[in-house]
């Protein structure tokens, strides 16, 4: 009984491998997808990368030169883009420059898969949390959101890999022991949380609290202040730079998007985001988890509770999901598919959920999978895995639409942005614009009006929720010198958008404004360009719509 039993580890552990190597497979082949197809284009990524082309260019953070507004929330993003374009020598065109930005998140992205694999590896005292993280990290990987924000260009993959790697730094033996390595880079790591997100100064100081309580439970005070203290310093030194540099404390881009509102709104939106992302991260496995331990305790214990603060593992996932979940509720949500906001702690809930289930079977059964088990699960992920996620990005043109390089653009932003930078380059007129990211980015040198308020503290702070903040008679009274419509041909919300439907239906919008002739192509991709009727057209190399 015993040889068969050793012999069976060998084969087991060969077997265990199929299904990371399937969610690999599948996350690769899906990651391509999602590069190859205009369809699959954000836009955001470009604003970002038009703040980082403004430093390198002229020293300032800002969209429009001159004017500060804090319309990014990555800031350590920011910094990277900066930095690669002085590598590259230059700020690059935007094919170019969305090609390198998505070679650096999803460099990122696999190094997140990696660590994840180092969670998982078996460990005398740590078998359950092993096995829990060895699924969490299976199920992550072959999910689709997973592969589309590693090729979509935002900071997303990053956030997840800071949180992963201080995980990682939990479980090494060196964070037990005073005068390591590992306590200055969970310092480092917390600080880079402060800076890649705004909202990042409360999960950092979070973690550092419950690992503060968890060292100071081993009797290592000094190191507890150490590490708080590293995190609080530099957190404040940040947030102080940020009011003193853009003259207020919340960034522009929480302005547009979570005030002017319903509160009650903006929470039940976020509550209802929430819940989509917590059905499926396995919402009724963890509710059956929690009844059967509410069962079996009647209340939870100071005993309980110092058994958490002795797992600095458990305790570094409990408290970045709950932090995470009640920043997204209170901040409404967002639209982006995906669940990107909550992503970056989806393994660390999966690896909770594991964890509580194989907390109530007998530990002797807590391994990976066997022989057949385990090609169960491998034929499921790749049949199965991101089978849902084209029901995210319904086609919204009839044509094809696609440019750029590897990760593909759509065809219709580019030609409008080189059209604006042809016609209005020299940044003495305003144009105001939706699309503020990709259009804006390639026409560098335009002065824009975003009619979202992301980057345009004006509009920010008109009366309205987010992306519903424009009144005809502000538009009018601000008078930018064009107005810039996308999406025409198709209905919303993917469509003209809230500025498109009181632009375009109002009178005095048209008494004001008139149409300019932008070509059969652009026009069937749904583009449109209004000229105030008191600018020159020829003096911009345009002429009037029939």
């Amino acid at each position: 009984m015993t040889e068969h039993q050793g012999g069976s580890r060998p084969r087991q552990s060969l077997f265990a491998w199929l299904p990371p190597a399937a969610a690999l497979v599948v996350f690769l082949y899906q990651s391509r997808k999602f590069c190859q197809g205009g369809l699959y284009f954000v836009d955001d990524p470009f604003i970002s990368m038009r703040f980082a082309a403004n430093l390198v260019l002229h020293g300032e953070l800002s969209f429009n030169p001159g004017v500060r507004v804090e319309g990014y929330s990555n800031f350590l993003h920011v910094l990277i883009h900066a930095l690669t374009f002085k590598l590259r020598g230059g700020v690059p065109d935007a094919a170019s420059g969305i090609d390198g930005v998505v070679s650096i998140v999803f460099a990122a992205t696999l190094l997140q898969a990696l660590l994840l694999g180092l969670l998982s590896r078996k460990s005398p005292g740590r078998e359950r949390d092993g096995a829990a993280w060895y699924y969490a990290a299976v199920l992550t990987i072959c999910s689709w959101p997973f592969a589309f924000w590693a090729t979509a260009g935002l900071e997303t993959p990053l956030e997840g890999l800071l949180y992963v790697a201080i995980l990682v730094t939990c479980v090494h033996p060196a964070f037990g022991r005073s005068g390591s390595w590992a306590l200055p880079l969970l310092a480092s790591l917390l600080v880079g949380v402060t800076l890649l997100r705004f909202e990042g100064v409360i999960a950092a100081l979070g973690v550092a609290a419950v690992l503060g309580a968890h060292l100071m439970r081993a009797k290592r005070r000094a190191s507890a202040i150490s590490l708080f203290a590293t995190v609080a310093l530099a957190s404040a030194i940040y947030h102080l730079w940020r009011i003193a540099y853009f003259g207020q404390f919340l960034p522009n881009t929480f302005l547009a998007k979570a005030t002017g509102g319903s509160t009650i709104t903006r929470l039940g939106a976020g509550v209802s985001y929430c819940g989509t992302w917590f059905g499926a991260v396995g919402g009724t496995i963890v509710l059956a988890v929690l009844a059967l331990v509410f069962a079996r305790t009647r209340r939870i214990s100071r005993e309980d509770l110092e058994k958490l603060l002795d797992d600095p593992v458990l305790c570094v996932a409990s408290v970045l999901v709950a932090i995470k979940v009640a920043l997204v509720v209170w901040g409404g949500g967002d639209w982006m598919p995906g669940w990107r906001m909550l992503l970056p702690v989806t393994p660390a809930a999966l690896f909770l959920v594991v964890r509580g289930l194989l907390g109530i079977v007998d530990s002797d059964r807590v391994d990976r999978p066997g022989a057949f088990p385990a090609i169960v699960l491998s034929a499921g992920i790749v049949l199965v895995a991101g089978r849902g996620s084209t029901a995210y990005f319904p086609v919204r043109d009839s044509i094809p639409n696609e440019g750029g390089s590897f990760k593909k653009l759509p065809q219709g932003n580019l030609r409008v942005a080189e059209m604006l930078e042809k016609s209005f380059g020299d940044g003495r007129e305003e144009v105001a614009i939706g699309e503020a990211g990709l259009v804006p980015f390639e026409a560098l040198h335009v002065k824009f009006m975003d009619l979202f308020g992301l980057v345009d503290s004006d509009m920010a702070r008109q009366p309205g929720a987010m992306h519903s903040r424009v009144h005809v008679e502000h538009v009018l009274e601000r008078g930018p010198a064009a107005v810039v419509f996308a999406h025409l041909h198709v209905l919303p919300p993917y469509g003209p958008y809230q500025y498109g439907q009181a632009l375009l239906s109002s009178a005095s919008f048209h008494e004001r404004y008139r149409r300019v002739d932008l070509g059969s192509e652009l026009t069937t991709l749904g583009w449109a360009l209004y000229l105030r009727r008191d600018v020159d057209a020829a003096a911009h190399d345009l002429s009037w719509a029939p």
